[in-house]
């Protein structure tokens, strides 16, 4: 069973963050503590891989007590064939040309009744095109939540209210109109 921190504690050891970002932060904290009790494992048995450009959730997986290892999309190269997670997390990577080699690493890297969780920006997706992306590499939608609904991918300085309304408002959309959303992946079942 999980023998874990609040998510007061996990929020509180990310980077600031506004509205949006903290919706992604619980649905993580979430997703981890459901994958945990399914196991009946603590979060430090579970080796998590943190996969962002930039920044990503490293400080906040750590403290949660996970084995952590943060890396940027190219140092995927340096794993070690051997290397297994059971968890990796997508940190606002998806949505260039690059998506099927990163999506193919990932599957590799993670373990059979691993998850994977999915920060992701509109860009060029929809829900439907996303799903079709994720299966086309074995994984299906798991849980599925809109993270923003018009700022997602541009953060409005000084406008916390705005972002908050935004957080908010995500909640009452459908898919389809989200600027982006947060995915929890399992691996396709035989």
């Amino acid at each position: 069973m999980s023998l874990s921190i609040s998510f007061a504690e996990f929020r509180a050891a990310a980077a600031p963050a506004d509205p949006i970002r903290e919706r992604a932060l619980l649905f993580l904290y979430r997703a981890l503590e459901d994958f945990a009790v399914e196991l009946k494992a603590s979060p430090a048995e579970l080796a998590v891989l943190d996969l962002a450009d930039a920044g990503g959730f490293a400080d906040a997986l750590a403290r949660w007590g996970a084995r952590v290892h943060h890396m940027t999309p190219p140092e995927m190269a340096s794993l070690r064939a051997d290397d297994q997670f059971d968890v990796v997390v997508i940190d606002r990577v998806l949505g260039g040309s690059r998506d099927d080699e990163v999506l193919a690493s990932v599957v590799s890297k993670l373990d059979t009744m691993g998850l994977v969780v999915a920060v992701v920006h509109r860009r060029r997706y929809t829900p439907g095109k996303l799903e079709t992306r994720f299966a086309r590499h074995g994984l299906v939608v798991h849980r599925m939540m809109n993270a923003g609904f018009a700022t997602m991918s541009t953060p409005v300085r000084g406008f916390r209210t705005l972002r908050s309304v935004d957080a908010d408002f995500a909640d009452i959309v459908p898919h389809w109109m989200a600027s982006g959303w947060l995915v929890a992946l399992r691996r396709k079942r035989a």
